[in-house]
């Protein structure tokens, strides 16, 4: 929206002399303008205090965790970082594809200016993208009083299926007002999962992995959705139709095509994630394998009298300890066999 109107009233000139950048091209000082204010928010952070930790996983001696295990804990619930970071590829490329060339579909076809564009879109961006994530924290809410625990990843599957199809009729349609009605609705789909996917994650790992797990999530979820989202209409456009007024089309058959692909890994998820979010909050002091005891929050107290949270695991008759996942696994799969 701020691009936008910044392209329309430096459209005449080419050449802007900025104090300390000295001369710079218009277009250039567009993405400064647009920018700057990104600063001033990141200082805002050195205001947050940083919470104290809770519900962090220990070894059975007070050790933490290893890099060696830290990397087993992510290897035993691989499913659902593969399934919720691929997922959210594909997401982001619906949402890359359409914010990338709508603007030009707008001008080719349409006739609008950039100004015009960029006002319309980021308006819809602004209005509908905060209130689908807003909506879709609040019926993962909703889902969870219910006992739908699935529910952070759930919210994806409603989400790939009406804005996989609203967005492709806002690029087929043959008038932009009608591009404009179909894409407010598809824009509130399309975010329904942004806020629940990373929450989800957070609800599975010890607290000290959060954020090397979100870390991850995002380096997977924006390198995929940044190349595949702005690449794949151009591609279509200039090997498949060759023709610049077709952009529509091509941004419709990148956006269904992401869609499905998103539908499907969200719903590829939902049952080991249900899995491990068991795991994760159950109420059961100990668990037995042949090998392993596993002991719930509570069970152990640290030195101020304070239960310890989160999960100890304690080799038999062995002083030392390292992580298996086979015998995790095998606790998984109990878990599993249990009635929803």
């Amino acid at each position: 929206m701020v691009g936008g109107t910044t392209v329309d009233l430096l459209a005449r000139t080419p050449l802007v002399t900025v104090p300390i950048l000295g001369l710079i091209a218009s277009g250039r000082l567009t993405f400064v303008i647009v920018g700057a204010p990104g600063i001033l928010f990141a200082l805002l952070l050195l205001t947050v205090r940083e919470p104290p930790r809770k519900g962090v996983l220990r070894v059975a001696n007070g050790q933490r965790l290893s890099l060696r295990q830290s990397i087993a804990q992510v290897r035993m619930r691989w499913q659902i970082v593969a399934g919720l970071a691929l997922g959210m590829v594909f997401q982001s490329t619906c949402f890359y594809a359409f914010m990338s060339w709508a603007p030009a579909f707008l001008q080719r076809v349409h006739g609008w200016s950039a100004g015009q564009a960029g006002r319309a879109l980021g308006l819809i961006v602004l209005i509908f993208g905060c209130l689908g994530m807003y909506a879709g924290g609040d019926l993962c809410d909703r889902w969870h009083r219910k006992g739908i625990v699935d529910g952070p990843v759930g919210v994806g599957i409603p989400s790939a299926l009406g804005a996989g199809t609203l967005f492709a009729l806002a690029m087929l349609s043959p008038h932009a007002a009608w591009t404009l009605a179909f894409a407010c609705p598809a824009m509130f789909f399309l975010a329904l999962p942004m806020g629940t996917a990373v929450a989800a994650l957070q609800l599975i790992f010890p607290n000290q992995l959060r954020g090397q797990v979100s870390a991850l999530y995002l380096f997977i979820l924006n390198l995929g959705g940044l190349t595949l989202g702005p690449l794949l209409p151009g591609m279509f456009n200039d090997y498949l139709f060759k023709n610049e007024k077709m952009i529509g089309t091509s941004v419709a058959i990148t956006i269904a095509g992401a869609a499905v692909l998103m539908l499907v890994l969200f719903a590829a998820t939902l049952r080991p994630y249900r899995a491990h979010y068991r795991l994760a909050q159950s109420d059961v002091e100990f668990w037995h394998t042949d090998r392993i005891n596993l002991s719930r929050a509570g069970s152990r107290h640290q030195g101020n009298g304070e239960p310890e949270v989160g999960w100890t695991f304690e080799r038999r008759n062995q002083p030392s300890y390292s992580y298996r996942d086979q015998q995790l696994l095998y606790v998984l799969r109990r878990l599993e066999r249990e009635p929803r």
